[in-house]
């Protein structure tokens, strides 16, 4: 009844207009409509919303065919219902005229492949990537934005073995525990923006060739960003105890730096020799933060700043449960004709 009465709860309050919601349900027993989100997306047309309940069982694989927006629990729900929303890998199939609008919030997934060329307005919000988001064809208005990219090794990719034209695409207030892997568009990229994040790895950023990129008030908290990157700008961005001790950013091989610190940011909860991600660390800003107010837009350089939004626990901004109990009677039986009071909690997450 908990799972039953959460999913209604999301269903009243997600507002949609002329689309419709399903929700999708693999506990046993289900009390969603689907159980599956093949299924789901079968039934759905575009433009329509798949709820995803929480489970510990992952709903698998993913191929999206049609304009959905796909929404979870968050990566680390708090409250009665802890449970995430999880899926294997996802990829896009069909033509690239019917891919496009696609939106991802709130999930758990361990890799992202956007594989129909030129396709438009994608959207990844508050997800957890446990492996990495994959460029393998030309694409065109996409946003990351607010995802924790858990692994330590590669976090985006562009397979350096074609020739891919990148266009728009908007990477912000994103924290990356790993590395970026051959992002250089064979033509030149418009757009290509990276703004606002938090990049963690002990190491070089920019594993393959990197180019024609803004790096815009980031903070480089261990990560070095001088390795195999040309025609990038780079522009009110913070670095701190870099990989090699750096603590510049490149001015060479086509690349502009300017405004750029090398100071401690001062987070409110971090350690100050640097980490990987942890529910437990806070990114905000200590009053004394020289990263306040210090971006290009007079707003704050790291996950607070910018026109985007990090939440930690990755919990989409729609109304969700997070606390439910019987209050009378306390042996939660009720005789035939007997009244049974609730207490319920909702909460929406910024």
């Amino acid at each position: 009844m908990k799972q039953l009465f959460a999913t209604i709860i999301l269903m009243l309050g997600t507002i949609l207009c002329q689309a419709s919601v399903y929700t999708v349900n693999n506990n046993n027993p289900s009390p969603g409509q689907y159980t599956t989100l093949t299924s789901a997306q079968t039934a759905a047309s575009s433009g329509d919303t798949l709820l995803v309940s929480g489970s510990l069982t992952s709903y698998g694989n993913l191929s999206i065919s049609k304009p959905l927006t796909i929404i979870g629990t968050g990566h680390h729900p708090v409250g009665n219902f802890p449970n995430a929303s999880i899926l294997g890998d996802i990829d896009f199939s069909g033509s690239s005229s019917s891919v496009h609008d696609v939106n991802l919030i709130g999930l758990i997934v361990n890799s992202i492949t956007f594989d129909v060329s030129n396709t438009k307005h994608m959207y990844v919000g508050r997800c957890k990537i446990d492996s990495y988001v994959g460029f393998s064809t030309d694409q065109d208005s996409i946003v990351l934005e607010g995802n924790l990219f858990a692994s330590t090794g590669n976090n985006l990719i562009w397979p350096t073995s074609l020739s891919l034209t990148e266009n728009d695409i908007t990477i912000k207030n994103n924290v990356f525990n790993g590395v970026w892997n051959g992002l250089s568009p064979s033509s030149g990229g418009n757009n290509l923006i990276a703004s606002n994040n938090v990049f963690l790895v002990y190491a070089y950023l920019f594993y393959n060739s990197c180019s024609d990129w803004t790096f815009r008030n980031n903070i480089f908290y261990r990560a070095d960003p001088n390795n195999v990157v040309t025609n990038s700008y780079f522009e009110n961005n913070i670095i701190y105890h870099a990989y090699g001790s750096n603590t510049t950013f490149p001015t060479t091989n086509g690349n502009t730096s300017s405004g750029n610190m090398a100071t401690d940011p001062k987070f409110t909860n971090f350690p100050s020799t640097g980490g990987y991600y942890s529910y437990s660390y806070d990114f905000t800003l200590q009053s004394t933060s020289p990263a306040i107010n210090a971006g290009t837009d007079g707003k704050d350089i790291g996950l607070t700043g910018g026109n985007g939004y990090f939440q930690r626990y990755g919990i989409p901004n729609v109304p969700q449960v997070n606390q439910f109990s019987i209050t009378s009677p306390t042996n939660a039986t009720v005789v035939p004709g007997g009244t049974l009071q609730i207490s319920v909690m909702s909460t929406i997450a910024r």
